[in-house]
């Protein structure tokens, strides 16, 4: 691509893509001049350019270039304050240009590269089954993971137009605001006029920040309520209300006065009931960094739990394009217009789907009913819905064997259809059972490990070593009544309750963010109280948890929330943290639970209700 001959298009494009008044070299001719005159100076222009790609010579005083001082500011105060700058002729320019557009193209055709790869079986021409925008897509999403060139350049770009927003102190981030949005952020900012070639790149990062970026809140952060995009929603993040009482106002007044909640009063008066549903979906935190980065994906878990299948790579290849409508069936070929007969050419009585094929056809069936697995009812209508059904219903190990079964009928389905081979059921089932128990054997060292990991988890709540606290806490979700409730209980090494309590806040928030609330809760009650030596025992997911530990700063609403209990961490001394197991919690569920009846109580030993002393009880025995 570098080294073929130079074109005259080639060129002629290169000096037509200059600005008309750059590059203002010693000659004095700037690129307007051999766009106006390039019928006259064209073709000298031409053997210049072709002469040094063929005999690697430049005419005499082409790379002369004149050197000159920009200033920075203003007003000059000291030399560190000129920037130096090399002013080029235009042939120089048009010799680098050349090679830059060459260079343009080659992303896309990488990825047309890879698509015929991946479509293709041999050299013949394939039907590509799903877009190459979908093969972009994150494994998590329904797509490949595969690499958008262009994407990935704004990708990178991106982390520089987020230093810009977030980092706006350091040096190149003080320059970028004074040149090019001296009165507002990245994300307001414009081209501007006479732009550098690296504010041009980053600035085409700007939609894709944009997109994602919400202006954290939090009771001291300076978030303005109709101007800045703040909302959870992926569509649009502004306050759609226009009420005037909104006009100039932060979205802190829209707080409790001296507590760190919503005033539910004035968010029903000021606000749409849009707004509001949304508004409750917003963790509060204490302190506030100016932005967050909120992308959503699918929350299903549907494709994670399929990629996180322990089976061959090729399984789960094949489960990707089964339930992404990709394998080449009857019925899908037909509606791709190919002139073929849709129905299964094994049984004729029903279309070939991959749900037909893989489950319900005789054919299928006859494997089926051999095996230990039950392949479900017959309500779902795709092979995707099948198989999610399937993974909420089978163990691991029946998991792993359905989808080294679909594989296989598949392939045996094949073999008979084109080359007119069947062996008996016994042949597969026994194919079957050796690759599934060879590929078990294999991953079992893994699968214990994190099987002996969960056997670990205490069973059953234990006291703390003497002349320490152990504090139980618990979060729980009222997503119909838009509440969530927190539960704490300290207990002595003897087993002896200190302090109960339970929290019922408003907010429909997800799982993660109301058990890092109740961690927050917690920490902050351990503070108040002027307690040492304590644990603190959660049965949430290890994410709350791990993340306590890590030094980076997350800049999202769980991070923000996370930020705040580290804050409190360092006001507490000796507090440590354990992940139990549900049954070694009920105490603290039980407290969450009960605060949708009985609302912020404290309780004493001789105040606790009957079912949660009788819960105490039964840890101690």
């Amino acid at each position: 691509m570098l080294t073929r001959p130079i074109e005259d298009q080639e060129v002629k494009d290169a000096v037509f893509q200059m600005h008309p008044n750059k590059s203002p070299g010693p000659d004095g001719m700037n690129p307007k001049f051999f766009k106006k005159y390039w019928g006259i100076v064209g073709d000298d222009v031409l053997s210049s350019v072709k002469n040094f790609f063929h005999n690697a010579k430049m005419p005499e005083g082409t790379q002369n270039t004149n050197i000159v001082l920009i200033p920075k500011k203003k007003k000059l105060d000291q030399m560190s304050e000129l920037r130096p700058i090399s002013l080029c002729n235009v042939i120089a320019k048009v010799i680098t240009k050349v090679l830059a557009n060459r260079m343009k193209g080659i992303c896309q055709e990488i990825e047309r590269a890879i698509s015929k790869f991946w479509w293709r079986s041999n050299s013949n021409k394939g039907i590509h089954w799903v877009s190459w925008d979908n093969l972009t897509k994150h494994k998590s999403n329904e797509g490949m993971s595969f690499c958008d060139f262009r994407d990935f350049n704004i990708a990178l770009l991106a982390k520089q137009g987020w230093r810009l927003l977030t980092c706006g102190d350091s040096l190149v981030g003080k320059f970028f605001k004074e040149r090019y949005y001296a009165n507002g952020n990245f994300l307001t900012a414009t081209l501007g006029s006479n732009p550098s070639y690296i504010w041009r790149s980053v600035l085409e990062s700007q939609s894709l920040i944009r997109s994602a970026a919400r202006r954290i809140v939090g009771s001291k952060s300076q978030v303005s309520i109709l101007n800045d995009p703040w909302l959870i929603d992926d569509m649009n993040p502004f306050v759609e209300s226009q009420h005037l009482g909104l006009v100039g106002k932060m979205v802190n007044s829209l707080m409790e006065m001296d507590e760190l909640e919503w005033d539910e009063e004035s968010l029903l008066d000021l606000l749409t009931d849009r707004d509001v549903a949304l508004v409750w979906k917003i963790p509060l935190a204490t302190a506030g960094v100016d932005v967050d980065c909120n992308l959503q994906l699918d929350n299903s878990g549907f494709w994670l739990k399929l990629w996180q299948l322990k089976l061959p790579p090729k399984v789960k290849d094949f489960l990707w394009r089964v339930c992404t409508n990709s394998l080449p069936t009857r019925f899908q070929l037909s509606t791709k217009h190919v002139p073929i007969n849709p129905l299964c050419p094994l049984c004729m009585a029903a279309p070939e789907t991959a749900l037909h094929v893989l489950v319900r056809c005789a054919f299928a069936q006859q494997y089926w009913r051999q095996t230990r697995v039950t392949t479900l009812g017959t309500a779902a209508m795709t092979f995707s819905g099948w198989w999610e059904e399937g993974l909420n219903t089978w163990s691991m190990a029946e998991s792993l064997e359905v989808a080294m079964m679909l594989c296989l009928i598949w392939k045996v389905r094949h073999d008979m259809v084109w080359n007119s081979k069947q062996p008996t059921c016994e042949e597969v089932l026994l194919l079957t059972n050796i690759n599934f128990v060879d590929w078990y054997n294999a991953q079992k060292e893994d699968m214990d490990s994190s099987i002996d990991a969960n056997r670990n988890l205490n069973e059953h709540w234990t006291p703390p070593n003497f002349n320490q606290i152990k504090v139980n806490v618990d979060g729980t979700l009222f997503a119909s009544e838009r509440w969530y409730g927190i539960g704490l209980v300290a207990r002595s090494s003897a087993g002896a309750i200190i302090q109960a309590k339970n929290m019922n806040k408003v907010g429909t928030f997800q799982p993660h963010e109301v058990e890092a609330i109740g961690i927050k809760e917690a920490l902050s009650w351990i503070k108040n109280m002027g307690w040492t030596n304590v644990i603190v025992e959660s049965d949430y997911h290890l994410r709350v948890i791990n993340d306590l530990k890590k030094s980076k700063i997350m800049a999202s609403l769980y991070g923000h929330i996370i930020s705040d209990c580290k804050a409190l961490l360092a006001n507490v001394s000796s507090v440590s943290f354990n992940f139990i197991k549900w049954s070694a919690n009920k105490v603290a569920h039980v407290l969450a639970r009960s605060s949708l009846v009985e609302v912020d109580h404290t309780f004493s030993s001789i105040t606790l209700p009957t079912v949660i002393a009788s819960l105490i009880l039964e840890d101690l025995n």
